[in-house]
C-alpha cells in the first residue's frame, strides 16, 4: 500500500504543480497581450487625432482642439482623451508611454502653436480587463480542483492495480531469463522496493550479457586467429615446398626455353618443328612464370629496407600494366593524394601492387576501369593475431576495379595459396597470395571487400615512416 500512497502523492503534486504553473503563466502571458494590444490600439489612435488636434489647435484654438478630442471621447467607451501639458524637460519623442498602477497611459507629443510641451493624453483601466483575468484563474482553480479530486480517487481506487502490473512485468522478465533471454530490462529511477528490485535484475542482466559477449568475441578471436595461423603454417609449408621446387626446375627450365628459342630460330628446322618449338618456349615461359611466383611464395630472397613512396610505387607500376589495360579497353588511374612515405623494398612492395592491379584488370568482363588511391590514416586497426603490430599510422593504398566482384562464399579464400576462379591454365593463384605475404612481412596487411556485380575494393594497409 505504500506504493499505492506514493502514487497518488505524485498525482496529486504533479498535477498542483502543472496546474498551478499554466494558470499563473496563462494570467501573465494574457495580460501581457493584452496590455501590449491596448498599448499598441492607443499609439494608433493617437497619431490618427494629432493632425486634426494640431490643425485644429493653429486655426481656432486650444479650447476647439479640446472639443475634437472630445467628439472623438464620444466614440470611445475604453479609452479616456484629453490634452495635458508635458513637462518641458521630457524628452521630445514622438509617443511615450506611463504606467500607473492600474492604469495604462501614452502620451502622443503635438506640435503646440504656443510652443509649450503639449501632447494627447490617451488613458485606459485595466481593473476590468484584469478582473476577467482572474474570473478565468478562478475557473481554472476549480477545473483544477475537479482534476486533483479525480486522480485522487483513481490513485486510491487502482492503487494496487497499479502496482501489481510492474510487479507482474518483473516476473515475466525473470522468467525470461531463466530461458536465456538476456534483452536488457528499463530499471527506471524509482525509490521504492519495486524499483530497487528491478535494479539489480537489470544490473545482473547487464552483467551477463556482458560476459556472453565477451565470451563470443574472444571465440571469433580465436577461430580468426586459428584460421590465420593455419594460413601462415600452409605459406610457410608451400614457401619451403616452392623454393625445392623452383631450385630443382630453375635450371631444366632454362635449358628448355633456351633449346626451343634455338630451334625456332633455326632456319634449317621445317615450320612443323619451328611451330612446335614455338608451343614448348611458351609454355617453358608459363612454368617460369609460376617458378617465380613459388619463390616469391617463399621469400627466398633477402628484404632491403629503404623509405619509398608508395605514390611513385603505384605510378610506375601502372605506367608498366597499361599495355596489358589497353589490350581489354581497361583505364587505369591514380587518384590525387599525399606520398606515402614508407620503409620497404621496393622490388617487393612493386610486385604487391602489381599483382593486385594486374588481378583487378584480368577480372574484368570487357571495358572498365581501376582506379588506385594513396591515403595517410591512424584509424586503420590491425586484424587480431600474434604477428602484426600496431603502428601509429599507416599509408593505405586502395585498388578497386569496375569487374564482377567475388562472392560471399570466396571472399575468406581469396589470399589462400592456389585458390583462383579463373578457368585451367589462366591462373596459378598465387598472386594475391604472394602480396599478401610481402604485405605481412612489411608489418601490414591486407583487407578485400567486394560484392557480387559490384566490382572488387583491396586496401593494402603499411605502416608510415615515421619522422
Amino acid at each position: 500500500m505504500r506504493v499505492a500512497l506514493k502514487l497518488m502523492v505524485l498525482f496529486v503534486g504533479l498535477l498542483v504543480a502543472v496546474l498551478a504553473m499554466d494558470g499563473w503563466l496563462r494570467l501573465r502571458r494574457e495580460r501581457a497581450v493584452y496590455e501590449r494590444d491596448a498599448m499598441h490600439e492607443q499609439r494608433l489612435l493617437g497619431r490618427a487625432l494629432r493632425p486634426a488636434v494640431e490643425a485644429t489647435w493653429r486655426a481656432e484654438g486650444r479650447e476647439a482642439a479640446a472639443e475634437v478630442l472630445a467628439l472623438a471621447q464620444a466614440g470611445e467607451s475604453e479609452v479616456s482623451l484629453r490634452l495635458r501639458r508635458r513637462d518641458p524637460s521630457a524628452q521630445a519623442v514622438e509617443v511615450t508611454r506611463e504606467h500607473a498602477p492600474g492604469t495604462l497611459t501614452t502620451f502622443v507629443a503635438i506640435d503646440a502653436p504656443d510652443g509649450a510641451s503639449w501632447a494627447i493624453e490617451l488613458s485606459e483601466s485595466l481593473a476590468e480587463p484584469e478582473a476577467r483575468l482572474r474570473r478565468g484563474l478562478v475557473r481554472t482553480g476549480w477545473i483544477a480542483l475537479a482534476a486533483l479530486l479525480g486522480a485522487a480517487v483513481l490513485a486510491v481506487v487502482f492503487g494496487e492495480w497499479i502496482v501489481g502490473r510492474p510487479v507482474r512485468r518483473l516476473v515475466e522478465g525473470a522468467a525470461r531469463i531463466a530461458q536465456g533471454d538476456l534483452s536488457p530490462l528499463p530499471a527506471p529511477p524509482r525509490r521504492d522496493e519495486i524499483g530497487e528490485l528491478k535494479r539489480a535484475i537489470a544490473t545482473m542482466v547487464g552483467g551477463l550479457a556482458n560476459a556472453r559477449e565477451e565470451t563470443e568475441r574472444a571465440r571469433e578471436g580465436q577461430l580468426e586467429a586459428e584460421r590465420r595461423l593455419q594460413r601462415g603454417e600452409r605459406l610457410v609449408a608451400i614457401g619451403t615446398l616452392a623454393a625445392g621446387v623452383a631450385h630443382e626446375l630453375g635450371t631444366p627450365l632454362q635449358v628448355v626455353a633456351g633449346r626451343a628459342r634455338m630451334i625456332e630460330r633455326d632456319a634449317a628446322a621445317g615450320p612443323t618443328a619451328r611451330r612446335h618449338a614455338a608451343i614448348i618456349s611458351r609454355q617453358a615461359r608459363h612454368m617460369e612464370r609460376i617458378v617465380r611466383e613459388l619463390l616469391g611464395l617463399a621469400r627466398a630472397d633477402g628484404v632491403r629496407h629503404e623509405t619509398l613512396s608508395m605514390r611513385e610505387l603505384a605510378t610506375d607500376t601502372l605506367e608498366t600494366l597499361r599495355p596489358l589495360a589497353e589490350q581489354g579497353a581497361v583505364e587505369l588511374a591514380l587518384e590525387p593524394g599525399p606520398e606515402g612515405r614508407v620503409r620497404g623494398d621496393r622490388e617487393h612492395l612493386s610486385q604487391l601492387l602489381t599483382n593486385i592491379v594486374q588481378n583487378a584488370i584480368q577480372a574484368m568482363e570487357g571495358s572498365g576501369s581501376v582506379r588506385v588511391r594513396i591515403e595517410e590514416t591512424s584509424e586503420a586497426a590491425p586484424p587480431p593475431d600474434e604477428v602484426t603490430r600496431p603502428a601509429e599510422r599507416y599509408v593505405v593504398a586502395t585498388i578497386r576495379d569496375d569487374g564482377p566482384g567475388i562472392s560471399e562464399e570466396d571472399q575468406p579464400r581469396v589470399f589462400d595459396p592456389f585458390f583462383t576462379t579463373k578457368d585451367v591454365g589462366e591462373g596459378t593463384g598465387l598472386g594475391l597470395a604472394v602480396a599478401y605475404g610481402i604485405a605481412r612481412e612489411h608489418g601490414g596487411w591486407i583487407e578485400a571487400r567486394s560484392a557480387r556485380g559490384e566490382g572488387a575494393e583491396f586496401r593494402v594497409m603499411i605502416p608510415q615512416e615515421q619522422g
